[in-house]
Protein backbone atom coordinates (compact mmCIF):
# COMPACT_ATOMS: atom_id res chain seq x y z
CA UNK A 1 0.00 0.00 0.00
CA UNK A 2 1.62 3.38 -0.90
CA UNK A 3 -0.74 5.78 0.35
CA UNK A 4 -3.96 6.54 1.88
CA UNK A 5 -6.66 9.15 1.48
CA UNK A 6 -8.70 10.18 4.10
CA UNK A 7 -12.16 12.36 3.13
CA UNK A 8 -13.89 14.23 5.44
CA UNK A 9 -17.81 14.49 4.36
CA UNK A 10 -19.47 17.75 5.49
CA UNK A 11 -16.80 19.31 7.61
CA UNK A 12 -17.91 21.43 10.36
CA UNK A 13 -15.86 23.73 12.75
CA UNK A 14 -15.45 21.08 14.84
CA UNK A 15 -13.68 19.15 12.79
CA UNK A 16 -11.01 22.10 12.75
CA UNK A 17 -7.67 20.49 14.63
CA UNK A 18 -4.63 18.93 14.68
CA UNK A 19 -4.23 15.37 12.12
CA UNK A 20 -1.77 12.92 12.81
CA UNK A 21 -0.25 10.50 9.67
CA UNK A 22 1.72 7.38 10.93
CA UNK A 23 3.06 5.13 9.03
CA UNK A 24 5.24 1.93 9.83
CA UNK A 25 6.59 -1.43 8.24
CA UNK A 26 8.84 -3.87 9.20
CA UNK A 27 12.06 -4.64 7.41
CA UNK A 28 13.57 -8.39 7.45
CA UNK A 29 16.91 -7.71 6.08
CA UNK A 30 19.61 -10.98 4.86
CA UNK A 31 21.74 -12.42 7.41
CA UNK A 32 20.54 -9.65 9.70
CA UNK A 33 17.95 -9.14 13.00
CA UNK A 34 14.44 -7.76 11.99
CA UNK A 35 13.94 -4.38 11.83
CA UNK A 36 10.36 -2.37 12.37
CA UNK A 37 10.78 1.38 10.16
CA UNK A 38 8.36 3.95 11.68
CA UNK A 39 7.06 7.91 10.08
CA UNK A 40 4.63 10.41 11.40
CA UNK A 41 3.38 13.72 9.96
CA UNK A 42 1.27 16.22 11.57
CA UNK A 43 -1.19 18.62 10.12
CA UNK A 44 -3.79 20.99 11.12
CA UNK A 45 -7.10 21.94 9.36
CA UNK A 46 -8.98 24.56 9.52
CA UNK A 47 -12.47 25.36 9.04
CA UNK A 48 -13.41 28.44 7.63
CA UNK A 49 -16.57 30.03 8.08
CA UNK A 50 -19.19 33.37 7.65
CA UNK A 51 -18.90 35.43 9.94
CA UNK A 52 -22.10 35.57 12.28
CA UNK A 53 -23.53 37.52 15.06
CA UNK A 54 -22.82 36.62 18.51
CA UNK A 55 -24.03 39.01 20.44
CA UNK A 56 -25.49 42.37 19.88
CA UNK A 57 -26.53 44.60 23.27
CA UNK A 58 -27.11 48.02 24.88
CA UNK A 59 -26.01 48.90 28.64
CA UNK A 60 -29.57 50.26 28.53
CA UNK A 61 -32.78 49.28 26.46
CA UNK A 62 -34.74 52.63 28.38
CA UNK A 63 -32.64 55.43 29.54
CA UNK A 64 -32.87 59.25 29.92
CA UNK A 65 -31.93 61.95 27.52
CA UNK A 66 -27.63 63.27 28.06
CA UNK A 67 -27.43 59.06 30.04
CA UNK A 68 -24.15 57.10 28.03
CA UNK A 69 -25.25 54.59 25.95
CA UNK A 70 -23.06 51.67 25.52
CA UNK A 71 -23.61 49.25 22.63
CA UNK A 72 -21.76 45.69 22.50
CA UNK A 73 -21.34 43.48 19.06
CA UNK A 74 -19.77 39.78 19.53
CA UNK A 75 -18.76 38.16 15.88
CA UNK A 76 -18.04 34.38 15.48
CA UNK A 77 -15.88 34.84 12.26
CA UNK A 78 -13.07 32.74 10.25
CA UNK A 79 -11.73 34.65 8.78
CA UNK A 80 -11.77 37.63 10.94
CA UNK A 81 -14.37 40.05 9.12
CA UNK A 82 -15.85 43.64 9.38
CA UNK A 83 -18.20 44.74 12.51
CA UNK A 84 -20.06 47.98 12.13
CA UNK A 85 -22.78 49.55 14.20
CA UNK A 86 -25.28 51.74 12.28
CA UNK A 87 -27.57 53.92 13.58
CA UNK A 88 -31.69 54.06 12.54
CA UNK A 89 -31.28 55.79 9.59
CA UNK A 90 -28.35 53.55 7.94
CA UNK A 91 -25.52 55.81 9.25
CA UNK A 92 -22.36 53.98 10.34
CA UNK A 93 -21.18 55.38 13.92
CA UNK A 94 -18.93 52.99 14.28
CA UNK A 95 -16.70 50.24 12.59
CA UNK A 96 -13.40 47.74 13.00
CA UNK A 97 -12.23 44.85 10.57
CA UNK A 98 -10.22 41.97 11.70
CA UNK A 99 -11.98 41.40 15.11
CA UNK A 100 -14.44 39.63 16.69
CA UNK A 101 -16.03 42.34 18.97
CA UNK A 102 -17.06 45.76 18.38
CA UNK A 103 -17.67 48.74 21.29
CA UNK A 104 -19.41 52.27 21.11
CA UNK A 105 -20.36 54.49 23.62
CA UNK A 106 -21.84 58.17 23.17
CA UNK A 107 -23.87 60.72 25.17
CA UNK A 108 -27.37 60.10 24.46
CA UNK A 109 -30.00 62.16 23.04
CA UNK A 110 -33.35 62.68 22.70
CA UNK A 111 -33.78 63.40 19.25
CA UNK A 112 -31.06 61.05 17.98
CA UNK A 113 -31.04 57.93 19.34
CA UNK A 114 -34.36 56.51 19.90
CA UNK A 115 -35.16 54.20 17.74
CA UNK A 116 -33.28 51.18 16.23
CA UNK A 117 -29.51 50.30 15.98
CA UNK A 118 -27.81 47.42 14.15
CA UNK A 119 -24.82 45.19 14.11
CA UNK A 120 -23.67 43.97 10.69
CA UNK A 121 -20.70 41.97 10.29
CA UNK A 122 -19.39 39.99 7.28
CA UNK A 123 -16.07 38.10 5.74
CA UNK A 124 -14.88 36.32 2.93
CA UNK A 125 -17.45 33.85 2.99
CA UNK A 126 -20.99 35.63 3.68
CA UNK A 127 -21.08 35.90 -0.49
CA UNK A 128 -22.26 39.68 -0.21
CA UNK A 129 -25.00 38.75 2.75
CA UNK A 130 -23.74 40.15 6.09
CA UNK A 131 -25.07 39.29 9.24
CA UNK A 132 -26.96 41.69 11.39
CA UNK A 133 -29.07 42.04 14.40
CA UNK A 134 -31.05 44.76 15.31
CA UNK A 135 -32.06 46.32 18.81
CA UNK A 136 -33.96 49.05 20.04
CA UNK A 137 -33.56 52.21 22.38
CA UNK A 138 -35.85 54.50 24.10
CA UNK A 139 -34.13 57.39 25.00
CA UNK A 140 -36.81 59.81 27.18
CA UNK A 141 -36.87 63.81 27.65
CA UNK A 142 -38.79 66.47 28.40
CA UNK A 143 -40.22 68.63 25.63
CA UNK A 144 -37.45 69.93 24.08
CA UNK A 145 -36.81 71.89 20.46
CA UNK A 146 -36.01 70.27 17.78
CA UNK A 147 -32.11 70.86 16.55
CA UNK A 148 -32.11 74.14 14.59
CA UNK A 149 -35.88 74.82 14.73
CA UNK A 150 -36.72 77.51 17.22
CA UNK A 151 -39.78 79.57 17.55
CA UNK A 152 -40.42 83.10 16.57
CA UNK A 153 -41.44 85.01 19.67
CA UNK A 154 -41.95 88.33 19.05
CA UNK A 155 -45.10 88.30 16.63
CA UNK A 156 -46.04 91.87 15.32
CA UNK A 157 -49.42 93.19 14.54
CA UNK A 158 -51.48 95.92 14.10
CA UNK A 159 -55.00 96.63 15.73
CA UNK A 160 -58.03 94.71 13.53
CA UNK A 161 -55.21 92.66 11.89
CA UNK A 162 -54.21 89.08 12.67
CA UNK A 163 -51.73 87.61 15.37
CA UNK A 164 -50.61 83.75 15.08
CA UNK A 165 -48.06 82.57 17.60
CA UNK A 166 -46.97 78.47 16.60
CA UNK A 167 -45.32 76.75 19.38
CA UNK A 168 -43.36 73.80 18.07
CA UNK A 169 -41.22 70.90 19.61
CA UNK A 170 -40.83 67.17 20.20
CA UNK A 171 -41.71 65.24 23.41
CA UNK A 172 -41.24 62.12 24.53
CA UNK A 173 -43.21 60.39 25.97
CA UNK A 174 -45.61 62.67 24.00
CA UNK A 175 -47.26 65.39 26.42
CA UNK A 176 -50.44 65.09 28.22
CA UNK A 177 -50.88 69.12 28.96
CA UNK A 178 -50.58 72.49 27.01
CA UNK A 179 -51.59 75.75 28.36
CA UNK A 180 -51.56 78.84 26.94
CA UNK A 181 -52.22 81.99 29.55
CA UNK A 182 -52.27 85.58 29.04
CA UNK A 183 -49.42 86.92 31.29
CA UNK A 184 -51.20 90.17 31.79
CA UNK A 185 -54.51 89.49 32.98
CA UNK A 186 -53.36 85.29 33.40
CA UNK A 187 -56.37 83.89 31.62
CA UNK A 188 -56.14 80.60 31.09
CA UNK A 189 -56.97 78.76 27.66
CA UNK A 190 -56.41 75.12 27.65
CA UNK A 191 -55.09 73.31 24.74
CA UNK A 192 -58.08 72.52 23.10
CA UNK A 193 -59.54 75.71 23.85
CA UNK A 194 -61.74 77.54 20.95
CA UNK A 195 -63.12 81.21 20.87
CA UNK A 196 -65.06 81.19 17.57
CA UNK A 197 -65.05 85.10 18.36
CA UNK A 198 -61.67 86.11 18.02
CA UNK A 199 -59.03 83.60 19.64
CA UNK A 200 -58.30 80.08 18.82
CA UNK A 201 -55.92 77.32 19.90
CA UNK A 202 -55.00 74.65 17.07
CA UNK A 203 -53.05 71.64 18.25
CA UNK A 204 -51.91 68.54 16.13
CA UNK A 205 -52.66 65.02 17.01
CA UNK A 206 -49.71 64.48 18.63
CA UNK A 207 -49.92 67.51 20.95
CA UNK A 208 -46.60 68.40 19.96
CA UNK A 209 -47.41 71.25 18.08
CA UNK A 210 -49.92 74.39 19.10
CA UNK A 211 -51.06 77.01 17.17
CA UNK A 212 -52.49 80.67 18.86
CA UNK A 213 -54.65 83.05 16.40
CA UNK A 214 -56.20 85.78 17.39
CA UNK A 215 -58.27 87.98 15.13
CA UNK A 216 -58.62 90.27 14.82
CA UNK A 217 -56.64 92.08 17.79
CA UNK A 218 -57.57 94.41 20.04
CA UNK A 219 -55.47 97.19 22.19
CA UNK A 220 -55.42 94.58 25.01
CA UNK A 221 -53.93 92.08 22.91
CA UNK A 222 -50.40 93.61 22.78
CA UNK A 223 -48.51 91.30 25.67
CA UNK A 224 -46.77 89.11 26.87
CA UNK A 225 -48.05 85.31 26.45
CA UNK A 226 -46.68 82.00 28.32
CA UNK A 227 -47.30 78.24 26.73
CA UNK A 228 -46.31 75.33 28.91
CA UNK A 229 -45.79 71.74 27.75
CA UNK A 230 -45.56 69.12 30.31
CA UNK A 231 -44.87 65.00 29.46
CA UNK A 232 -43.98 62.55 32.03
CA UNK A 233 -40.24 63.10 32.47
CA UNK A 234 -40.73 67.38 32.60
CA UNK A 235 -42.35 70.33 31.15
CA UNK A 236 -41.02 73.20 28.57
CA UNK A 237 -42.14 76.94 29.27
CA UNK A 238 -41.66 79.66 26.82
CA UNK A 239 -42.85 83.26 26.36
CA UNK A 240 -44.25 84.63 23.26
CA UNK A 241 -45.09 88.66 22.71
CA UNK A 242 -47.47 90.02 20.55
CA UNK A 243 -46.16 93.51 19.61
CA UNK A 244 -47.54 96.86 17.67
CA UNK A 245 -46.65 97.50 14.72
CA UNK A 246 -45.77 100.66 14.35
CA UNK A 247 -44.01 100.42 11.21
CA UNK A 248 -47.35 99.40 9.16
CA UNK A 249 -48.90 102.43 10.72
CA UNK A 250 -46.19 104.81 10.07
CA UNK A 251 -46.35 103.54 6.27
CA UNK A 252 -49.76 103.50 5.71
CA UNK A 253 -49.69 107.16 7.47
CA UNK A 254 -46.84 107.71 4.63
CA UNK A 255 -48.97 106.65 2.02
CA UNK A 256 -52.06 108.94 3.28
CA UNK A 257 -49.76 111.94 2.99
CA UNK A 258 -47.98 111.38 -0.18
CA UNK A 259 -51.43 110.81 -1.81
CA UNK A 260 -52.81 113.97 -0.54
CA UNK A 261 -49.48 116.01 -1.53
CA UNK A 262 -50.19 114.60 -5.17
CA UNK A 263 -53.67 115.37 -5.06
CA UNK A 264 -52.98 119.18 -3.59
CA UNK A 265 -50.15 119.21 -6.36
CA UNK A 266 -52.83 118.28 -9.22
CA UNK A 267 -55.22 121.30 -7.65
CA UNK A 268 -52.73 123.84 -7.29
CA UNK A 269 -51.59 122.98 -11.27
CA UNK A 270 -55.03 123.62 -12.30
CA UNK A 271 -55.84 126.79 -10.28
CA UNK A 272 -52.66 128.06 -12.40
CA UNK A 273 -54.02 126.77 -15.66
CA UNK A 274 -56.94 128.95 -15.26
CA UNK A 275 -55.21 131.70 -14.09
CA UNK A 276 -53.77 131.70 -17.13
CA UNK A 277 -56.44 131.52 -18.97
CA UNK A 278 -58.04 134.37 -17.74
CA UNK A 279 -55.38 136.35 -18.22
CA UNK A 280 -54.82 135.41 -21.79
CA UNK A 281 -58.35 136.44 -22.40
CA UNK A 282 -58.10 139.49 -20.52
CA UNK A 283 -55.07 140.87 -22.27
CA UNK A 284 -56.27 139.94 -25.50
CA UNK A 285 -60.34 141.72 -25.39
CA UNK A 286 -57.97 144.98 -24.35
CA UNK A 287 -55.56 144.66 -27.70
CA UNK A 288 -59.14 144.69 -29.40
CA UNK A 289 -60.93 147.40 -27.76
CA UNK A 290 -57.89 149.85 -28.51
CA UNK A 291 -57.69 148.94 -31.98
CA UNK A 292 -61.56 148.92 -33.48
CA UNK A 293 -64.21 151.75 -33.52
CA UNK A 294 -67.53 151.34 -31.91
CA UNK A 295 -69.64 149.05 -34.23
CA UNK A 296 -66.83 146.83 -33.79
CA UNK A 297 -66.31 146.88 -30.12
CA UNK A 298 -70.20 145.81 -30.22
CA UNK A 299 -69.37 143.26 -32.68
CA UNK A 300 -66.56 142.21 -30.30
CA UNK A 301 -69.27 142.00 -27.61
CA UNK A 302 -70.94 139.52 -29.49
CA UNK A 303 -67.94 137.78 -29.88
CA UNK A 304 -66.74 138.04 -26.37
CA UNK A 305 -70.12 136.64 -25.44
CA UNK A 306 -68.87 133.47 -27.08
CA UNK A 307 -65.68 133.49 -25.85
CA UNK A 308 -66.52 133.82 -22.47
CA UNK A 309 -69.25 130.80 -22.75
CA UNK A 310 -66.70 128.66 -24.40
CA UNK A 311 -64.45 129.32 -21.18
CA UNK A 312 -66.91 128.51 -18.59
CA UNK A 313 -66.77 124.99 -20.07
CA UNK A 314 -63.52 124.51 -19.23
CA UNK A 315 -64.12 123.74 -15.67
CA UNK A 316 -62.54 121.28 -14.04
CA UNK A 317 -65.11 118.69 -13.11
CA UNK A 318 -63.50 116.12 -10.49
CA UNK A 319 -61.85 117.05 -7.67
CA UNK A 320 -61.91 121.08 -8.73
CA UNK A 321 -65.15 123.43 -8.60
CA UNK A 322 -65.27 126.48 -10.19
CA UNK A 323 -68.64 127.96 -9.45
CA UNK A 324 -66.83 131.35 -7.78
CA UNK A 325 -65.52 132.47 -11.65
CA UNK A 326 -68.55 134.70 -12.52
CA UNK A 327 -68.94 135.14 -16.15
CA UNK A 328 -72.69 135.59 -16.62
CA UNK A 329 -72.09 138.76 -14.70
CA UNK A 330 -69.89 139.85 -16.91
CA UNK A 331 -71.52 139.34 -20.12
CA UNK A 332 -74.74 141.21 -18.60
CA UNK A 333 -72.89 144.22 -18.08
CA UNK A 334 -71.11 144.16 -21.12
CA UNK A 335 -74.06 144.17 -23.34
CA UNK A 336 -74.90 147.25 -21.45
CA UNK A 337 -72.07 149.30 -21.92
CA UNK A 338 -71.28 150.81 -25.35
CA UNK A 339 -67.81 152.34 -24.66
CA UNK A 340 -66.43 149.91 -21.80
CA UNK A 341 -63.66 151.75 -19.50
CA UNK A 342 -60.23 149.81 -19.84
CA UNK A 343 -59.92 149.35 -16.15
CA UNK A 344 -63.18 148.74 -15.28
CA UNK A 345 -63.55 145.66 -18.51
CA UNK A 346 -62.95 142.57 -15.48
CA UNK A 347 -63.77 144.44 -12.18
CA UNK A 348 -66.64 141.31 -12.05
CA UNK A 349 -64.46 138.52 -12.78
CA UNK A 350 -63.18 137.31 -9.51
CA UNK A 351 -61.63 133.92 -9.72
CA UNK A 352 -61.06 132.64 -5.80
CA UNK A 353 -59.00 129.63 -4.27
CA UNK A 354 -60.12 126.38 -5.68
CA UNK A 355 -61.56 124.07 -3.43
CA UNK A 356 -59.81 120.48 -3.11
CA UNK A 357 -62.00 117.48 -2.99
CA UNK A 358 -58.75 115.07 -1.19
CA UNK A 359 -60.11 111.15 -0.43
CA UNK A 360 -59.12 109.88 3.00
CA UNK A 361 -57.79 106.23 3.42
CA UNK A 362 -58.25 106.13 6.58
Amino acid sequence: MVGELIDILNISRKDEGSFTCFASNKMTPTGCAEKVGVDTHNFYVEVQYKATRQRFVASNATLNHMQELQFICDVDSDPPGNISILSSNGTTLQSTAGNKQLRYSKTSSCLEDKGSFTCVTANTHNSGSPESRTITVDVRCSPMYRLNEFPITSVRSSQGEKAVMNFSFYSNPLPTSIVWRNLSSNLKNAIHANDNDRVTIITSEDNMTSVVIVNPVEPGDFCNYSVTADNEVGSKMEIFRILKDDESLATKSASTSSFATIIGSVGASVVLISILLVTFFYRKRKSTNKNNDLDIKNDDSEYEEIRYKELTTLGYTGVMEYSELDFQRKLEETEQRTTPAENETYENLQLFTCRTKILSTS
